[in-house]
């Protein structure tokens, strides 16, 4: 439909909020997962009238950080996120497809999560996800979060088997949302991505 072609992400935090004031739902709770906790944080910067609290799971006001640390740059992570893009655009909706199986088992731990995930990014138009991919890797936030007047709580994964050090892990979120003024930053241990499913009652 609306996403068939052009930038996804900034279109749909105008959507949202689109949606937001028609349905008055301007102090309403917003709960975003991944791309879509970029989504609420950018609402909260672009639209500040429109909510109140923000729950972020597992996303960063800049993904480039975890290829360049904190000093990553936008133009930096452009050719980087152009790469990716490129490999799933320019490939088959159903090389894609065939593809998420294996790329689930690095974001979803729960067997029984990766199967509800499963027929969702299978379906998932491999284009729009490789602009939506795009638009991601190439939106750097961090500038306004100090801006933020909303109350911000950020879930964010860490699990022992991904041989990534729980420090780090640690130092990147907290660090890269220290400009809040209103936060909590939380791990949630024994969790890939998708802490919905991994860890739903810590989540809850």
């Amino acid at each position: 439909g609306p996403n068939a072609s052009g930038p996804v992400l900034q279109p749909v935090i105008d959507d949202v909020h689109a949606y937001m004031v028609a349905s008055h739902l301007t102090s309403a709770p917003v709960i975003g997962h991944s791309m879509g906790g970029l989504v609420g944080l950018r609402i909260a910067e672009q639209y500040p009238d429109d909510l109140k609290r923000l729950l972020i799971v597992d996303s960063l006001p800049f993904f480039g950080v975890v290829f360049g640390g904190p000093n990553a740059t936008v133009e930096a992570m452009t050719p980087i996120a152009k790469s990716f893009s490129d490999r799933i655009i320019q490939g088959t909706q159903e090389a894609y497809a065939a593809g998420q199986d294996a790329q689930l088992a690095r974001l979803v731990k729960s067997p029984q999560g990766r199967v509800l995930a499963l027929a969702q990014a299978q379906a998932s138009d491999h284009a729009v996800v490789g602009q939506a991919l795009y638009d991601d890797l190439t939106t750097d936030a961090r500038p306004d979060l100090a801006k933020i007047k909303a109350h911000v709580v950020v879930l964010y994964p860490w699990d022992e088997s991904t041989g990534a050090p729980q420090a780090a892990f640690d130092q990147m979120y907290q660090g890269a949302y220290a400009p809040l003024a209103d936060k909590a930053v939380t791990r949630i241990d024994g969790s890939y991505h998708f802490i919905m499913y991994d860890q739903p009652e810590a989540m809850d």
